[in-house]
């Protein structure tokens, strides 16, 4: 029994912080967007297009920052409103594993879209620990996917 409750919940309790944190951090940036007028107003496009600048030597990469330009309000909604539900997806503990994975790829985007430079270190950190909690169950540990994992399919929690 304590060894079966030591293999399962430690390693993922010590996962909780990085998770907290995370869902705090992607919660904050997106009410953040929201209070800014990312849902009214296409904001998206100031950050886009220093990317477009610095993407000219990579074709596909300037061909995909052309196209979110081209509907800079839907995406500026979307990366909003995934930055909301994800970080307080995450905070709750609810389909974490696939909460870090949505704004992982949010993060390794606009990572990536600045011409392929990892210049921002503190973006590339949390890619890293959004990665971490892709590969794992943290929302087991002090989360709602504890508490749902009995009535939901075994790959979503």
């Amino acid at each position: 029994m304590w060894t079966e409750l030591w293999n399962q919940r430690v390693p993922l309790f010590i996962l909780a912080p990085l998770r907290l944190c995370c869902g705090y951090l992607a919660l904050a940036a997106g009410l953040g967007k929201v209070e800014a007028g990312w849902l009214l107003q296409p904001l998206l496009r100031e950050r886009l297009e220093p990317m477009l600048a610095a993407a000219r030597t990579s074709r596909l990469t300037s061909l995909a920052l052309q196209h979110v330009l081209g509907h800079a309000l839907i995406y500026s909604r979307l990366v909003a409103l995934l930055e909301v539900a994800a970080g307080a997806a995450l905070l709750v503990g609810l389909c974490s594993r696939y909460a870090a994975l949505l704004l992982c790829v949010l993060s390794l985007a606009f990572l990536l879209g600045g011409g392929g430079l990892l210049r921002d270190s503190a973006l590339l950190l949390q890619s890293a620990a959004l990665l971490t909690l892709c590969m794992c169950s943290s929302g087991r540990v002090l989360g709602c996917d504890a508490l749902l994992r009995p009535h939901l399919p075994p790959w979503l929690t």
